[in-house]
């Protein structure tokens, strides 16, 4: 084994392990150092994927591109879609009025931030609503975080069946929730370079 994937295996069991460790501060309570190990644990991440850390080359996708469809109509189910752009967030919706795609973003800041919300919100597994969580501060600047960005991200949480949300009522969280589920909830949603559709 050459010292490139040797390096590769020691940050793989690092990053594992602090997301071992995400879920025991977040059980404890201490929502605060569970989110700064959940950023350790994703920049981690992110150097484990890393192509130009390995001299191997990267296995060519078997997935056939999407089928482009026409501007009818589309089928039930196929929107809205999520997918990871660098450190972005990126939802994909059905615009009916203008029978046409269209593209919205939240940076992984916001949907950090609203996992650390949620988890201090939602003990006992009682309902939340969005109300109950805005507004949500920027780490990095203490500025409060665009509405629209955390409805992306809350958007996101519902379709991969971690949140249901119960009509008017509000929202619940699926049973073992964690901090660090969602945390692998985000190391598997598929990234992309880029996307159809536009900005709005």
């Amino acid at each position: 084994m050459d010292t490139a994937k040797q390096a590769i295996e020691v940050l793989a069991g690092a990053e594992k392990r602090l997301r071992e460790l995400v879920g025991t501060a977040a059980a404890g309570g201490d929502y605060k150092v569970a989110e700064q190990v959940m950023v350790w644990a994703r920049a981690l991440g992110e150097l484990v994927c890393d192509p130009s850390l390995t001299q191997t080359s990267p296995v060519p996708s078997r997935e056939l591109p999407p089928a482009r469809r026409s501007r009818r109509t589309p089928a039930k189910g196929d929107y809205p879609r999520f997918f990871r752009r660098g450190d972005n967030l990126i939802k994909i919706g059905w615009s009916k009025k203008e029978k046409a795609e269209y593209e919205h973003k939240a940076p992984r800041r916001v949907v950090d931030a609203l996992t650390g919300a949620i988890t201090r919100r939602s003990g006992n597994g009682k309902l939340f609503t969005v109300e109950d969580l805005l507004p949500l501060k920027d780490p990095q600047d203490g500025g409060e975080m665009p509405g629209y960005q955390v409805y992306v991200a809350l958007a996101w949480f519902k379709s991969t069946g971690l949140v249901k949300q119960h009509g008017r009522q509000g929202y619940s969280l699926k049973r073992g929730w964690s901090m660090e589920t969602a945390l692998n909830a985000w190391e598997l949603l598929k990234a992309q370079s880029g996307a159809n559709g536009r900005d709005k």
